[in-house]
């Protein structure tokens, strides 16, 4: 049993020494505050009877793609159970199968949850737009829209509002749409938006191809200007989103009688697809702990207390996590700009491209294997934007440029591991891992997953003994060979609560066959690594109206208990309407009463 608090607070009550309350006020960074202002899981009914709750799925005149409206897919998602009918329906072409990846080439179809599952699997539904299932291309210029937007909901009282979804956004490595999240608060009326991601060739493409006959429209504008390059931006991004999404909303979308969200294609131009699930917008931030454990930024390498497993490649360099650019196939550095040049250029972008100004941008775009840099001679002031995406694709965009953990494989099989320290989390009542983390695959092969990347992140409860998985990129909805996928995680890992060896692994597995230089090489990168707990802590206690009221962060297992003799072990007994819950008051007496909670 633990026996929480770890020191007393005597509290002298009006109308005399009423009671001696003692707890630990600590207060719980997960505290619950209850409040819910919208949720849906799409598991209801179909599209027409969302349509009929208030959703809007809409477009504007200028649509001509013909099926990127969203729908809402129903369980078991075959070709059929997507709409619309107008082209053929079928699946998004996600790239991974579930469970057994091998023996069941059911394909996962849902978008990710907290733990990277799918979030729909065997029931329900989820919303979609894909754009890559239709006809025709809304490309730059023709001004088009498709959007879905929620009923009006009241956020009245709210002094923080919080977008949350299971979510899998595709951006496509040679696309030029965009992609944003917004609220309005005016009925529609405008717009605040909130997140926005841009395809890597809209800078380029949005000077060289233009339908709408405004000839000065630039692409940015739906965007208010473009992300920047290694910003490690949460709200302006060139990749997708695969996972939970949390998004918190500005101060406008507080306190208000009517609010709706809304996520929107803008010229989608046969982009490859929005899918999201379990919609919930509340006050909540993500799901992190009040005392940090552990915090790691890799500004200095790989930490010596890191485990990194690895082996020696066939060109004899190891193989293994590091905090270095990444790398060709071969284990060089090299990015050259013609076939007879020694120079080894880094080839994560930000840096590659500080490279390219510090040689001038007289380069004829000729001279570049595998890159153009006609983009940074013809429009000098996009270099501080992605440029046209490189065709080898495997330059790195939101994590560029700072200091980093990085995996990348060759054409040979890899498994290496990177580990955090052990750490000791007795006491602790609720645990959490949250890290920022880009990823991409460059190969999969769903009957041999020698031939796949697998990305996991594990936990282990007994000092690395034994190793569980709490995240998995292949158990969801998602694509190889396209932009990557960038976002912070938040991952609440409640088996490692009270455990007193705690290793979190970050496993890394396979190969990368490339293809001919002109294909995405795969590659997985994190940073800000953060584990952060809670103690099981009485949060509060306060006296009105002759009663008494304690709270705390409720979690299972935990109820509140009380004694009047504090000198008796035997005289604690726990209240019995406590378990589950976070508060509890009852009436003022004579008699000096004490409060401590309790866990199993």
């Amino acid at each position: 049993m633990i026996l929480i608090p770890n020191h007393q607070v005597l509290a002298r009550l009006r109308h005399g020494l009423i009671g001696a309350l003692f707890a630990t006020l600590l207060i719980s960074g997960s505290l619950v505050h209850g409040a819910t202002y919208f949720s849906e899981n799409f598991d209801a009914t179909n599209t027409d009877g969302y349509i009929s709750f208030g959703w809007d799925f809409g477009k504007n005149g200028s649509a001509a793609e013909v099926g990127t409206d969203f729908w809402v897919a129903q369980y078991p998602y075959a070709d059929a159970d997507y709409q619309p009918l107008e082209p053929a329906p079928r699946q998004p072409d996600s790239s991974f199968f579930w469970d057994s990846y091998v023996t069941n080439l059911d394909k996962i179809v849902t978008p990710p949850t907290v733990d990277g599952t799918g979030s729909s699997r065997t029931n329900g539904g989820y919303l979609i737009s894909d754009s890559d299932a239709a006809g025709g291309s809304d490309n730059i210029g023709s001004l088009s829209e498709f959007w879905a937007i929620t009923p009006s909901f009241s956020t009245v009282g709210a002094t923080d509002v919080w977008w949350h979804a299971d979510v899998d956004i595709d951006n496509n490595n040679n696309g030029e749409c965009i992609v944003d999240l917004g609220f309005s608060v005016d009925g529609g009326t405008t717009w605040t938006q909130v997140w926005a991601t841009a395809e890597p060739q809209r800078p380029i493409k949005s000077f060289g191809f233009n339908q709408n006959v405004d000839n000065t429209f630039e692409g940015g504008t739906p965007i208010d200007g473009y992300p920047v390059l290694g910003s490690y931006s949460q709200t302006k991004t060139w990749s997708g989103i695969h996972g939970r999404w949390h998004v918190h909303l500005p101060a406008q979308a507080n306190n208000q009688a009517s609010v709706k969200m809304r996520i929107r294609y803008v010229e989608p131009a046969d982009a490859w697809w929005i899918a999201l699930d379990n919609i919930l917008v509340d006050n909540n931030p993500p799901p992190k702990g009040s005392q940090v454990v552990l915090f790691e930024q890799f500004e200095s390498g790989i930490p010596g207390t890191w485990a990194n497993t690895g082996v020696t490649r066939t060109n004899g360099l190891p193989m293994k996590w590091a905090t270095e650019p990444l790398r060709e196939t071969d284990g060089t550095l090299s990015k050259k700009l013609s076939a007879t040049d020694t120079n080894e250029v880094n080839v994560d972008l930000v840096r590659y491209l500080q490279f390219l100004r510090d040689r001038g941008t007289n380069i004829a775009p000729t001279a570049v294997l595998n890159w153009s840099v006609t983009n940074f001679i013809d429009y000098p002031d996009l270099q501080t934007y992605h440029p046209n995406n490189p065709t080898d694709g495997r330059l790195m965009m939101m994590l560029a440029g700072g200091n980093y953990a990085m995996w990348q494989p060759d054409t040979s099989n890899y498994t290496n591991d990177l580990d955090t320290p052990s750490l000791n989390l007795t006491g602790k009542s609720e645990v959490f891992l949250d890290f920022d983390s880009e990823w991409l695959h460059g190969v999969y092969n769903s009957l041999d997953p020698t031939l796949s990347q697998i990305f996991l992140v594990e936990v282990s409860l007994d000092g690395g003994a034994t190793f569980n998985t709490i995240f998995d990129y292949q158990k969801g909805l998602s694509n190889i060979g396209e932009a990557s996928y960038f976002m912070h995680h938040y991952i609440p890992v409640p088996q490692a609560a009270g455990k007193s060896s705690v290793i979190f692994r970050f496993h890394a597995q396979g190969l990368d066959t490339g293809n001919a230089g002109t294909r995405h090489q795969g590659f997985w990168v994190i940073d800000n690594v953060r584990v952060t707990a809670n103690v099981l802590a009485i949060t509060s206690i306060s006296t009105s109206g002759g009663n008494v009221t304690v709270n705390w962060p409720g979690g299972p297992g935990i109820r509140l208990q009380k004694s009047t003799n504090l000198t008796n072990p035997l005289s604690w007994a726990d209240i019995g309407t406590t378990l589950g819950n976070s508060t509890h008051s009852e009436a003022l007496t004579s008699t000096p009463t004490f409060f401590r909670l309790s866990k199993p």
